[in-house]
């Protein structure tokens, strides 16, 4: 069988690896291990890993992405940053199950336009709340979640329900 190979920047790796949020969720592994892990991610979605970093410590802007990054001042690259990652959000759609059962991708929730931080951590509390956290249908978002029906109206097209991996639900 062929061996495939693809060669990653490893630069968000290593900024990830000394992130508070990488000794959280690894605490015990070492330093290499946490970069193996979030080359692995970024291979299998470059978004959420990239938004691993938007966090209130502003990793984000550890990353180079241009030579000619420091004209710029800290505070309107990281609302630049911000806006990319909404306008890459709702171009993609987030799935919600997906979100409450693997939280590494929490982090795309408050990109999700009509959402922000303090909403989007507040539904994903909520949904984790829950004897079934999963969403079969947006309505729930409605109904089971409390959502309000201008932030419903506002969120609504930009979060996916993959009723395939819904399987058993009742």
């Amino acid at each position: 069988p062929r061996l495939v190979v693809q060669l990653v920047d490893s630069n968000l790796a290593k900024v990830y690896a000394n992130t508070n949020k990488s000794v959280n969720d690894f605490r015990d592994h070492p330093q290499v291990l946490k970069q193996a892990i979030s080359v692995g991610r970024r291979l299998q979605d470059p978004l959420v890993e990239f938004s691993q970093l938007c966090n209130a410590e502003n990793d984000i802007l550890c990353l180079r992405f241009h030579p000619m990054q420091d004209s710029v001042g800290d505070e309107p690259l990281l609302r630049a940053l911000n806006q990319e990652f909404i306008n890459i959000v709702n171009d993609v759609g987030v799935d919600i199950n997906e979100c409450v059962a693997h939280p590494h991708t929490s982090n795309l929730v408050q990109f999700i336009g009509g959402l922000g931080p303090r909403k989007g951590a507040h539904l994903l509390k909520t949904l984790r709340s829950m004897s079934n956290p999963r969403l079969e249908n947006r309505q729930q978002l409605v109904t089971s979640c409390h959502m309000g029906p201008k932030v419903f109206i506002n969120c609504a097209g930009f979060v996916k329900i993959d009723t395939s991996a819904l399987g058993d639900s009742e």
